[in-house]
Order: C-alpha cells, then structure tokens, then sequence
C-alpha cells in the first residue's frame, strides 16, 4: 500500500472516472485469464483500451484493446481478420517488491 493511500476512497475513483466524457465503466470485465473485475475503457484513433481492475482489491490486473478500424468490404476472402486487427489482452500474474532488477538470461 502507498503512503497516505486510503482504499476506501477507490470506489470513489470509479464513480469520478464514470462521469468523465468518452469513459465507460463494465462492472463485468474479465482479464486474459477470465478473472472478474472492473474495467475502465476509452476510445481513442480507432480502438478502445480497457483497464482491468480486481473487484474487491482495485489491484489491477490487466489490459484489453480492442481494434474499432473499419475494414474494406471484401479484402480477404476468407473473411479472417488482418493481421493486427481484433483484440489483444494482457494480464497481470505476479505483483512483488525487490530490492534488485532480474537478471538477463
């Protein structure tokens, strides 16, 4: 925990962040691994990325992006999304304090 963190003012973070304009609040998300949470989400330059926060903790747990470009009609005729397009998700597995950088292998 932070200096002069107050978790319960997290709530409070959320319900400030819903009311900013191009925000959206999914009291529903799930991170890459299916884990439940709260997700934060804007759109920006044709994707939207959402931030996954645990529902209890606030810990976050990770990202998705979401790919919103229009595709030309009719460009793969196998109807397979392009490369770099659709989504992609990130997750968070393990959270620890060191007192050193991990070596390089």
């Amino acid at each position: 925990m932070l200096a002069g963190h107050d978790p319960a003012g997290e709530p409070a973070i959320f319900e400030f962040l819903a009311d900013v304009p191009r925000v959206k609040v999914d009291q529903h998300a799930t991170d890459a691994l299916g884990r439940p949470g709260i997700g934060l989400s804007q759109a920006s330059d044709g994707g939207r990325l959402e931030l996954v926060f645990d529902r209890s903790t606030y810990r976050f747990l990770g990202s998705r992006f979401l790919d919103l470009t229009p595709r030309p009609v009719g460009g793969d005729p196998t109807d397979e999304p392009e490369s770099g397009a659709g989504e992609v998700k990130t997750t968070v597995l393990q959270v620890k304090a060191v007192d050193h950088l991990p070596t390089r292998s």
